[in-house]
């Protein structure tokens, strides 16, 4: 039996913030994570993804590509959590010299499977 991670009622499910500047992966994290029962908001970048955070009503977890043009990941992170205090956080890179704070990344690429995995564990923490 395979259980669907993400999924609750209507009103428990949770809503993913995903953001990166490569439409392909936006969209492709965007789908991934939608298959897998979750709520998806997606922003090309750090600035729209931060006017998100302040027009929702919910969002549980920030999934954030470390490397963008304008504010990098890490600066979204602390920006957003002075806009939503106990946002959990997630970061990507496909590059292997990026920081990662404290095990909170996963790396590029990474198959639908490991997402879901990464996500679940995160908004788990």
């Amino acid at each position: 039996m395979t259980s669907v991670l993400g999924m609750g009622n209507a009103s428990t499910r949770s809503t993913i913030l995903v953001v990166d500047d490569d439409p392909a992966i936006l969209e492709y994290a965007g789908g991934v994570l939608e298959e897998h029962g979750y709520a998806v908001l997606t922003a090309p970048n750090a600035a729209s993804a931060l006017v998100m955070l302040r027009n929702s009503d919910r969002i549980d977890l920030l999934f954030t590509d470390l490397v963008m043009p304008g504010f990098d990941g890490i600066e979204l992170a602390r920006r957003a959590g002075e806009e939503v205090p106990g946002l959990k956080v997630l970061f990507t890179t496909g590059y292997s010299t990026d920081p990662a704070p404290l095990g909170h990344l996963l790396r590029k690429p990474y198959r639908p499977r490991q997402l879901a995995v990464a996500i679940a564990a995160a908004l788990a923490r």
